[in-house]
């Protein structure tokens, strides 16, 4: 089944709103937390602890988080790759790196990370978005929220006419052909 000539035709300003809440959802905060002012001042005071500390995964997956919010996509994947070099495994640095890369607009690099965090998170909901995210810019949009799909782990079953956990999704199929 093909959605796409049901859902809205995405414009880029839909698309960077998209992304802008994909991030905020990513970190659970406002995605403008580091204006100009406290992002350099966030940087600066990483940037002298890690002079003392230089291989500190914490210290340098902070930075990275701070370039994330601030749209630094290279200095984002540097220090990533940095905390994968001091601490493998130990940061959730697949799934940010996934958001950096679909920042500069590497879509298929940007799903190829985020597949490998649904590999072994497969209800990873930040990943799922992320890469719902990705796949609309890869032209995939009927593969962005697959019909059959399990619900998101926040929502609770429906007792009501549920016979199977894709239902909701089917029933919104539904509804979305009906517009």
């Amino acid at each position: 089944m093909n959605l796409s000539q049901h859902l809205p035709k995405t414009t880029h300003r839909n698309k960077k709103f998209l992304f802008l809440f994909l991030v905020a959802l990513v970190f659970g905060f406002p995605i403008n937390v580091f204006s100009h002012g406290a992002y350099y001042d966030v940087v600066e005071k990483l940037t002298a602890e890690l002079a003392k500390t230089p291989d500190d995964a914490p210290l340098h997956f902070r930075l990275a988080q701070a370039h994330l919010g601030h749209e630094e996509w290279d200095l984002t994947l540097k220090e990533l790759n940095r905390v994968d070099e001091l601490s493998t495994n130990k940061y959730p640095t697949r799934l940010l790196r996934g958001v950096a890369l679909a920042g500069r607009k590497d879509w298929q690099a940007a799903k190829t990370e985020l597949d490998a965090v649904l590999q072994t998170e497969p209800d990873n909901t930040d990943a799922l978005a992320a890469r719902a995210c990705v796949l609309l810019e890869l032209q995939q949009p009927e593969r962005a929220i697959p019909i059959g799909a399990k619900p998101w782990p926040s929502q609770k079953k429906s007792t009501q006419n549920s016979s199977s956990p894709g239902r909701a999704h089917s029933k919104a199929a539904t509804n979305l052909k009906k517009l």
